[in-house]
């Protein structure tokens, strides 16, 4: 017989989600597992909610950030006299263009069959 893949598709992670949604059904699977692959998987769980935690953290410390500094530059404009608007307009000026580009000519095979 054949080893099973180690890789995980859509339906086991359904599967997964669908053991883990109930408490009875989690407590059947768990049944068939010795307590050390208990605990690996306490520990795997445990690691894995510790780093959603820190990512977590660090969201809302960059969101934090971020409403003080945009805070900041409201005062800075409000100091000055500066809109949100007159920015605006500032941003969407139209740019200078430059030359145009020179007509191509049209080769002399090609000037002749448009003839």
């Amino acid at each position: 017989m054949g080893k099973k893949s180690q890789t995980s598709t859509p339906a086991d992670f359904n599967e997964a989600a669908w053991v883990f949604a109930n408490k009875n059904r989690l407590k059947g699977f768990l049944r068939r597992l010795s307590v050390s692959d208990l605990e690996k998987a306490k520990d795997a769980i445990e690691q894995v909610l510790d780093e959603q935690r820190q990512l977590e953290h660090q969201r809302l410390q960059e969101a934090e950030r971020r409403k003080q500094k945009l805070q900041q530059i409201q005062a800075v404009m409000a100091q000055e006299g500066i809109q949100a608007e007159d920015l605006l307009a500032a941003l969407n000026t139209p740019r200078k263009r430059g030359r145009p580009p020179k007509a191509r000519a049209l080769s002399p095979s090609l000037s002749q069959s448009m003839t």
